[in-house]
């Protein structure tokens, strides 16, 4: 029985690729009629497009644009193809910040729900790691907001060369966090200690504004089989531990 699925599987999954290729195929056959018509008619453009599925499911729209261009007697035809660029971007954007590139809120939190969900099937244990980059404001205020973006610019990149892979995101305005699955807590600790260790190292050079001493406070919470927290109880223990943290360095007022 599992073979004759496996085989029917393999059948179906060989149909599909043959339809997705006579999709393309179609696709070709009518830009080069197009381009056919632009040898006759010079100056003439086509445009047609033809949907793929990939094996992982992502819908890709092929686009094939036709176009001539009259040199003289003669006339060259230009193939132009993309693959739903504009769709890409869009999801892209969906899921990261435009600022630095990291995760944005929206999908760490999905990724930590989906983390924490599957603590007893999968990794047995996750860690959460929130960041805040200390004095901010004064940043802002000192050297202007263009100096701070670069400032958090830096920040992130240096964070996620710290990381190892672990799931990196910025979820405010000048705070961090990081998903570390299947982290003992010593682990976790000595990730956030790695990331800490990584904004303060070396001065982070700005634009117009020389270099900027950075640093950066932690708080660490884990969910594991033995200790079970929700995703809000999760954020609740890390942020209580990322005050303590602040306050122990001495730096102003909790953030918003």
């Amino acid at each position: 029985m599992n073979g004759y699925q496996s085989a029917e599987a393999r059948a179906s999954a060989w149909l599909a690729r043959l339809k997705a290729v006579g999709r393309v195929l179609q696709v070709v056959y009518w830009g080069a009629a197009v381009g056919l018509i632009g040898a006759m008619f010079p100056g003439i453009y086509g445009l047609t497009w033809a949907d793929y599925r990939t094996s992982d499911g992502v819908t890709l729209t092929v686009f094939l644009g036709v176009a001539t261009l009259s040199t003289g007697v003669a006339s060259r035809v230009m193939l132009i193809a993309a693959a739903g660029i504009e769709r890409l971007r869009s999801e892209y954007q969906a899921r990261h910040d435009d600022l630095t590139g990291l995760f944005n809120r929206r999908h760490f939190y999905d990724e930590l729900e989906r983390h924490v969900a599957g603590v007893d099937q999968e990794a047995g244990s996750v860690a959460l790691v929130l960041l805040d980059v200390d004095r901010m404001k004064s940043v802002n205020d000192t050297h202007g907001h263009l100096a701070g973006d670069h400032l958090l610019r830096q920040v992130a990149g240096r964070l996620t060369a710290a990381c190892n892979g672990h799931c990196v995101a910025r979820i405010g305005g000048d705070e961090f966090a990081i998903i570390a699955c299947g982290a003992s807590e010593p682990e976790a600790r000595e990730i956030a200690g790695r990331a800490v260790e990584a904004v303060r190292s070396t001065p982070c050079p700005i634009d117009g504004a020389g270099s900027l001493e950075a640093s950066i406070c932690a708080g660490v919470a884990m969910a594991s089989r033995t200790n079970p927290l929700t995703v809000d109880q999760l954020f609740a223990t890390a942020d209580d531990r990322l005050y303590q943290s602040k306050r122990a360095r001495g730096w102003g007022e909790r953030a918003a």
